[in-house]
């Protein structure tokens, strides 16, 4: 995909939408491998692209700049991820609604953000909101609501609630031995 970016890089410029998605899809492939830094760059100048092309409202950007926020979480630069994150779920809310499956799933990014910042409360209302959009759209038994219950009960975990924890962690392994077995 490298010798794919550059041809293209040299026929159309930088600032081509084709070259940014062939970028974003690129550091898909990265984020993938482990490999974030390379990712963040990549992404970055996605971002610049498409914050050009479709402008900063557009649902397009709101992607890049929520695999931006995980691509900067997995490096460690929790700062710079909440900042995207948050301006991801703005943007999602402003086109989806407040209860879309899309808008649910930065409020867990951005949750997981919180929550290794030390911010539990703000994380919790984050993973509480995500898990009831989740349910009424993937439905009780969905392996993407397991995670929102197991990523609860690891918030509560941490601020000390640990009998709700373990009902929620509870509730996460029985949905994925109902989906995957023992």
């Amino acid at each position: 995909m490298n010798h794919v970016l550059v041809s293209y890089t040299h026929i159309y410029g930088t600032e081509n939408l084709e070259v940014a998605g062939i970028k974003s899809n690129l550091a898909l492939n990265y984020m993938d491998l482990g490999v974030f830094d390379l990712a963040a760059q990549l992404l970055e100048e996605t971002l610049d692209s498409f914050i050009k092309n479709y402008g900063l409202e557009h649902i397009e950007t709101a992607l890049i700049l929520g695999n931006l926020g995980e691509a900067h979480r997995a490096i460690g630069k929790y700062d710079q991820a909440k900042e995207e994150l948050e301006t991801a779920l703005k943007i999602d809310i402003a086109n989806f609604g407040d209860n879309h499956p899309r808008v649910a799933t930065v409020q867990s990014n951005l949750a997981n953000v919180l929550r290794v910042m030390g911010k539990y409360s703000q994380a919790t209302k984050l993973y509480r909101k995500a898990l009831t959009i989740n349910i009424k759209y993937l439905g009780a038994d969905h392996p993407t609501v397991s995670l929102g219950y197991l990523n609860l009960a690891n918030v509560l975990s941490d601020k000390g609630n640990f009998k709700k924890a373990k009902s929620l962690a509870k509730k996460g392994l029985n949905i994925n031995i109902k989906n995957f077995g023992n």
